[in-house]
């Protein structure tokens, strides 16, 4: 098995997969490095890849009037830019990397026929997007908002 597949077995979202599926799913997958502050993906784009982060860190960032917000950030073995793979609408956020970073680049499509074909993927997927729903819930329920 290449060295890829060897780092994606490690990643708990694809680690039930059988070697096979592994192997084929490794084939898929672009690596990308990016220095501090580098830009991944920015809100508008469209969706090509979920991303795993292989090495450093990667902050998800709001852009708001006169400053940004970080809602996130992820780490090594974290997958962002989940939302995608359910409705391929445009990014809702920028991704920049904090530090140097490496950041394996998933197929969409790839994505989805893996939570279709393999249950146990699915459900630790859709359980780590229901946390970040709860997060993203309370964080907005501690931000002041001014009625103009």
């Amino acid at each position: 098995m290449s060295e890829l597949a060897m780092q994606i077995e490690d990643v708990p979202l694809f680690s039930p997969l059988p070697r096979e599926r592994l192997a084929e799913l490794a084939a898929a997958v672009e690596r990308r490095r990016f220095r501090p502050g580098e830009t991944i993906f920015r809100q508008g784009d469209p969706p090509e890849y979920l991303y795993v982060v292989e090495a450093g860190s990667v902050d998800i960032v709001l852009p708001t009037r006169g400053e940004e917000i970080t809602v996130a950030s992820f780490e090594a073995g974290s997958f962002f830019g989940e939302l995608a793979v359910f409705d391929r609408q445009w990014r809702t956020a920028n991704a920049r990397a904090a530090v140097e970073s490496s950041v394996l680049c998933v197929p969409l499509d790839d994505v989805a026929a893996l939570l279709e074909g393999h249950p146990v993927a699915a459900r630790h997927f859709m359980g780590v997007v229901i946390q970040r729903l709860r997060g993203a819930d309370e964080l907005l329920s501690r931000v002041q908002i001014r009625n103009v």
